[in-house]
């Protein structure tokens, strides 16, 4: 339990911590949670000001984290029940020391952003260095993990003991089939929503395009070709949402003319409302395509033929042969080419495929439309609490 005394100003809750933006699995599992408990059964903590605006005007529990100044947000710490966050272990960004400091025995649940969910780490032992670097010299908060597949059970358990292990879809995942949850159009772009909607009527086809992050020094308007792209998917009907990882935020450069068949989404705007207004995903090692395997729709590989990723080639070199059967290209315009000359195979195709890949990563919980990460939450909590007491 925490270490630290619990303030009398302070009712003991789930704390779910977000990093900057409002989105992910974070944003979706308090959502869920508020629908199931009540709007003051958890709060949210973010160190961005501007997400901490935008879900107070929506009525949503909000608290801002600037420092240990700020003695409501060190409360929310000390009295949370547990610690819900996502990707990496602990709190980043704008959270420090001292946030460690006041979450110290609190029981933490990790949702996990998808990286594990490619069994990278048992063959490759990369993951295996972040997970002692990361969970075992933190062991003083007892972590707790959300398992959407038995290929990310395989890296854990290594680690940690099945009780610690909960399985389950991904709140963001779940969230498609929840289209009225309060607060779900928060950080999202719905003039992008409106594009879709009017490119579906017009029988123009939607392809999302959503690499992982690059170096972040290359520009990636121009790394992409998107200006040579653009007549082309124009001339096959195809409109193409591009939507960089939010590292790459600085490396998305404007193009020297206006484009008519692509639309650049905001790199920190949230992805997963608008990926089931697509028809098509293309990545490449991004953990998106595992997402989008769910909504039974064609996932395209656009990889060059000896791949080089900033992360690590072997880490590529493992993504690309645990997502074996996919349709891979090695550029954007080679796939817009197949679209053009033989679209229903090409799709029909990635849509077998996808379908093959789905089969072998979740498992049936994993693929259920009942929430069960808010009761697993509010457990963990309910049992800190009487610890506590």
């Amino acid at each position: 339990m925490n270490i630290w005394p619990l303030s009398p100003r302070r009712i003991a809750r789930p704390l779910f911590v977000g990093d900057g933006t409002f989105s992910d699995n974070v944003k979706y599992a308090l959502l869920f949670y508020l629908r199931r408990y009540g709007l003051n059964s958890a709060s949210y903590m973010t160190h961005d000001p501007a997400t901490h605006t935008a879900l107070s005007e929506h009525g949503l529990p909000s608290i801002l984290w600037d420092g240990i100044e700020n003695g409501d947000a060190v409360d929310a710490v000390l009295a949370a029940s547990v610690i819900v966050c996502d990707t990496h272990l602990l709190p980043h960004g704008g959270y420090g020391p001292e946030f460690q400091k006041f979450a110290q025995g609190t029981p933490s649940i990790n949702l996990w952003h998808g990286i594990p969910i490619k069994d990278i780490g048992r063959r490759y032992r990369v993951y295996d260095r972040v997970i002692e670097s990361n969970l075992l010299v933190d062991s003083y908060r007892p972590w707790h993990f959300l398992i959407p597949s038995n290929r990310t059970l395989s890296i854990f358990s290594d680690y940690y003991p099945k009780s610690r292990f909960h399985s389950a879809r991904y709140p963001r995942n779940l969230s498609w089939d929840y289209p009225d949850l309060k607060g779900r159009q928060i950080n999202v772009d719905s003039s992008m929503l409106a594009h879709l909607t009017d490119d579906a009527e017009q029988k123009i086809m939607r392809v999302m395009f959503c690499p992982t992050f690059r170096d972040r020094q290359t520009n990636l308007v121009v790394h992409y070709g998107l200006a040579e792209l653009d007549p082309l998917l124009k001339k096959a009907g195809i409109r193409l949402y591009v939507k960089f990882h939010h590292y790459d935020h600085a490396s998305v450069l404007p193009a020297e003319k206006e484009f008519t068949n692509i639309r650049l989404v905001g790199s920190y705007t949230d992805i997963y409302p608008l990926l089931p207004h697509s028809d098509a995903l293309v990545t490449d090692i991004s953990s998106v395509l595992f997402d989008y395997a769910l909504l039974r729709k064609p996932v395209f590989l656009v990889m060059p033929k000896d791949p080089v990723n900033t992360t690590a080639l072997r880490i590529t070199k493992a993504s690309l042969e645990f997502a074996e059967g996919l349709v891979r290209v090695a550029t954007l315009s080679e796939l817009v080419e197949k679209l053009s000359d033989s679209r229903q195979e090409t799709m029909a195709r990635g849509l077998r495929a996808t379908v093959a890949l789905r089969q072998r990563v979740y498992n049936r919980q994993a693929t259920s439309s009942v929430d069960r990460v808010s009761p697993w939450i509010n457990g963990l909590g309910a049992a800190a609490n009487r610890g506590r007491a």
